[in-house]
């Protein structure tokens, strides 16, 4: 009788190993359910943010983004480089920023252990925030508002990275598709960023890796078919939450959160030299890696924010005035 119960058990799990099997992959065959238009911005919030003038510019910039769910964790220090001395320059280069990014060893930049609490708190991608006035835009008509600030982020984006020293091309902004992703904005790039950006922060037995999730191109609206058919380590995306986080006088926040991965923090740290718009750049970045889609946390020496290519700490023992 235990031989044949042993039997009935191992067919069973037979069984049910083979109907999981087929489910699995005519749930993957199926896909993320789409849209054949763009998706509506996302309100999270029209109040007016309290500028606080006895917090750092840098404090400010990261708690006004606060309703979209990003720049949690962060908050001004007496000692706000962590004894880390930033070389700056005076022509405002984000010298300690372009460091990372020239280091061939992760030298001043170490793999941590985080709580669950910590990790929640920094469950958000690296950010930037822009600025629209009130009168450009009508925060109820979701569409209209989406399109014009897919605009709005496809020329920024673009004349920041032709102004850059980034080695690749930028395509464009377009739609993401997948209807139920927060995401709704994908920038296309081209060239060796893609490869460095999955490069960058990898462990050296990950650099170079091949791409795993290269389907990601499939759901992009009206992306050129060349584009779509070539390798992604030749033409990349990053995927962005642009989203209303509040008002600053008579101009909207808009917060462009972009997925949390290697690829999206270097291509900010690039830009955000020649770009217009404030990026924030936290201590500890949760992420994961553009090719592999292994989960990493590294620790910088310091958060900053970057703006019109100066750097800004988070300060304590200084004040700040809102000029934008």
């Amino acid at each position: 009788m235990k031989s044949i119960n042993q039997f009935t058990a191992l067919a069973l799990s037979i069984t049910f190993l083979l109907l999981g099997g087929c489910s699995s992959t005519s749930n993957e065959d199926k896909g993320p359910t789409l849209v054949s238009s763009i998706k509506p911005v996302k309100v999270y919030d029209t109040d007016t943010y309290d500028w606080k003038d006895n917090r750092s510019f840098a404090y400010n910039i990261a708690h006004m983004a606060q309703p979209s769910g990003a720049g949690n964790g962060l908050s001004d220090s007496y000692d706000p480089t962590n004894g880390v001395q930033s070389t700056g320059t005076n022509t405002g280069a984000l010298a300690f920023a372009r460091g990372f990014l020239a280091m061939d060893a992760l030298t001043g930049i170490s793999h941590v252990f985080l709580s669950s609490k910590e990790k929640d708190m920094l469950d958000y991608g690296p950010f930037a925030v822009s600025f629209v006035s009130a009168d450009e835009i009508d925060v109820n008509d979701g569409v209209q508002t989406a399109n014009y600030l897919m605009k709005a982020l496809d020329k920024e984006l673009r004349s920041a990275t032709e102004s850059s020293q980034m080695d690749g091309k930028f395509h464009g902004v377009y739609a993401n598709a997948i209807k139920y992703s927060k995401r709704n904005f994908v920038a296309v790039l081209e060239g060796n960023v893609c490869q460095n950006g999955a490069n960058f922060l990898a462990p050296e037995d990950v650099k170079n890796a091949p791409f795993k999730n290269t389907k990601l191109k499939d759901y992009i609206l009206g992306l050129e078919k060349e584009l779509k058919d070539a390798p992604y380590g030749e033409v990349c995306a990053i995927f962005y939450e642009t989203s209303i986080a509040g008002k600053l006088g008579d101009k909207y926040i808009v917060v462009h959160e972009a997925i949390n991965s290697n690829l999206a923090l270097y291509y900010h740290n690039g830009i955000a030299p020649t770009s217009t718009m404030a990026f924030v750049f936290p201590e500890n970045f949760s992420h994961i890696n553009e090719a592999t889609r292994e989960k990493y946390v590294f620790q910088f020496p310091f958060s900053f924010v970057t703006y019109k290519g100066e750097q800004y700490l988070f300060d304590a023992s200084k004040d700040s005035e809102n000029t934008l």
